[in-house]
């Protein structure tokens, strides 16, 4: 729940939300009423307007629906009490937290590459395993350590790396992960244990 102070023509920031979750906003004000004047996206286009806020002795309270928390970025919500103005900001991630800065935003950039090129070095080297139907257990587990740390650090990501890019490009490479570096292996693991050991023999 959140308390707005009572300002007058000062913006202040309310914090971090996550997106597609309810804003239950509540306004301290010794006032007979309150109303949302406007409320707009990122981009600028309205939300709502002209909403009066439910009166519990001295707060007033609205809460904004998920269906209209749908979009990242910062928001801008204009109102008054009895006349008096107020207005603040409030920003909208992927996770609720705040974007992360320095440090993080090194570890995680650093990350990303060294495991996205663990997980194309696996896929060729498994290309050519698979064309010899060579692929033995530590081919096969090479190739899941470098699915499963892609997926570890997306889930890390959700937690720490408040980045819409980010996280969208991660998904795309854990799908694009899933299959050259979990069934294909799996398969070639498979046909080499089963026809390539055939093959082998018949040599």
């Amino acid at each position: 729940m959140i308390i707005m102070p009572m300002v007058l023509a000062e913006q202040q920031s309310l914090g971090t939300f996550k997106i597609n979750n309810d804003i239950n906003l509540q306004q301290l004000a010794n006032a007979s009423y309150c109303n949302i004047s406007s409320g707009l996206y990122p981009n600028s286009s309205i939300i709502l307007t002209n909403l009066a806020m439910t009166k519990n002795g001295l707060n007033f309270n609205y809460t904004l629906e998920k269906t209209y928390v749908n979009t990242l970025g910062t928001y801008i919500i204009n109102g008054e009490c009895n006349q008096e103005v107020w207005a603040y900001s409030l920003e909208v991630t992927e996770n609720g937290k705040s974007s992360p800065e320095g440090i993080v935003i090194i570890i995680f950039s650093l990350a990303f590459f060294l495991i996205f090129g663990w997980n194309l070095l696996s896929f060729v080297v498994n290309l050519e395993h698979l064309a010899n139907l060579d692929l033995d257990m530590y081919n096969l587990m090479l190739s899941l350590g470098a699915f499963f740390s892609l997926f570890f650090y997306y889930y890390l990501s959700t937690i720490f790396f408040a980045n819409s890019f980010i996280l969208d490009t991660t998904r795309a490479f854990l799908f694009g992960s899933g299959v050259i570096n979990l069934f294909i292996p799996i398969l070639g693991f498979v046909l080499s244990i089963t026809i390539g050991q055939l093959r082998r023999m018949e040599s």
